[in-house]
């Protein structure tokens, strides 16, 4: 069955079981759930709500020491169980449904680059070989489940062009590190969140990308990854 009539035939199902003398806001209620079910499924509803839950934890599970294969299903930390195996309306009646880690990470993204990168290198210049000079830097903050990360670069045309130099503050693992930079990860993640720079040697050099993290490890006592 398919998650959409799934969540439609338990309204109708809770329909049946409601008694002729039902409060009339009850009924109001199961008219407006009747009436967005065909704009809902599954993936919409995990997506809205699970995405940046603190019980979501997608690509959290290595596989026995395998730090590359790592589970790419979404599970629910709370429930124990791959979301795919949840019914929709058990999803969508979630009480430990929270976006405190997730609002968490991004705050300490934000501190970082206000008060640990930008007093140090907003001045810098960096030479972007496409463009054949150097450009002043900017900074760009991205948000993902389970991470964060500062992207450097700079703009033109009121565009922002990515330099290959990015910090990650990292939660859970991420396929996308590779394995043997997930496995360095993963040593770091065992006493809380890991700051990954990801950063060509050229870059790392000019923006003294390992005295920045260095002082972020010592001021903030969070461990830090180089790949």
């Amino acid at each position: 069955m398919d998650s959409k009539n799934e969540l439609l035939l338990s309204i109708k199902e809770m329909r049946k079981s409601l008694k002729g003398d039902t409060d009339f806001r009850v009924n109001e209620m199961m008219n407006v759930l009747e009436g967005i079910t065909p704009f809902l499924d599954k993936e919409t509803i995990t997506r809205i709500k699970c995405s940046g839950c603190d019980n979501y934890a997608a690509s959290f599970f290595p596989l026995s020491e395998d730090y590359w294969a790592v589970e790419n299903s979404e599970y629910c930390h709370a429930k124990k169980l791959s979301l795919k195996n949840i019914k929709l309306m058990k999803l969508a009646s979630c009480n430990e449904f929270s976006r405190k880690a997730q609002e968490n990470t991004d705050d300490l993204v934000n501190h970082i680059l206000e008060e640990d990168v930008k007093p140090f290198i907003a001045n810098k210049k960096l030479y972007d070989r496409k463009f054949f000079t150097s450009f002043p830097l900017a900074f760009r903050v991205g948000h993902n489940p389970g991470k964060a990360c500062i992207e450097f670069g700079h703009m033109i045309d009121k565009i922002f062009e990515p330099f290959d130099a990015t910090i990650h503050l990292v939660r859970r693992l991420d396929p996308g590190f590779g394995p043997e930079d997930s496995k360095k990860i993963a040593e770091v993640l065992k006493t809380g969140p890991a700051v990954v720079a990801k950063c060509g040697q050229q870059s790392r050099s000019m923006l003294d990308l390992d005295r920045i993290l260095k002082d972020i490890s010592e001021k903030r006592k969070i461990g830090t990854v180089n790949i």
